[in-house]
């Protein structure tokens, strides 16, 4: 298996808008930003940085418990 340590990173950044009605939200078209993954750790500027598959694991451990967002 290869080393994911520098894979790029695809991140979609959606503007969150509160409805006039102040009763709900909506998204915004995403702006999609492309970054590697050395970019990330250089970013973090205090701590140890986590490894990619802490990251991940984190993620995926959430991903059951989220509420479905509804437009």
């Amino acid at each position: 298996m290869e080393s994911k340590e520098n894979s790029e990173i695809t991140w979609l950044v959606y503007e969150l808008n509160r409805n006039a009605s102040d009763t709900g939200y909506s998204l915004g078209d995403p702006d999609i930003i492309f970054t590697l993954w050395d970019d990330v750790l250089t970013a973090l500027r205090e701590g140890e940085a986590p490894q990619q598959s802490n990251i991940l694991a984190e993620i995926s451990a959430r991903l059951p418990h989220l509420k479905s967002f509804e437009t």
